[in-house]
């Protein structure tokens, strides 16, 4: 009957290195995501202010400020709606209950 028992815990070894395993993998995804994502944002802004000095170069100011405006005002909306997004995730998970005394 002891073997049993040791299967028992193998298979709940196994399985938490499983899960663990899985947890890694899915934190380097998430992190490589959000990586790319910030390099994407600040290329697409470097780009869009390099329209707005062509767009005053060629004498159409009052179009490179809408552009600019525009730019900025979209800029602020997503930091606003990211920080009421992300600290709304940080209230929904679970606290760590365990005592470290």
């Amino acid at each position: 009957m002891s073997w049993a028992a040791n299967r028992i815990i193998a298979m709940a070894e196994k399985e938490q290195n499983h899960r663990i395993d899985a947890t890694k993998r899915r934190d380097s995804s998430e992190h490589t995501l959000a990586s790319r994502g910030q390099i994407f944002a600040l290329i697409s802004l470097v780009l869009i202010l390099l329209f707005c000095v062509f767009l005053a170069f060629i004498g159409s100011t009052s179009g490179a400020v809408t552009v600019a405006c525009t730019l900025v005002v979209s800029i602020v909306a997503v930091f606003i709606t990211g920080q009421k997004s992300s600290s709304r995730n940080t209230k929904n998970q679970p606290q760590d209950k365990t005592d470290t005394k």
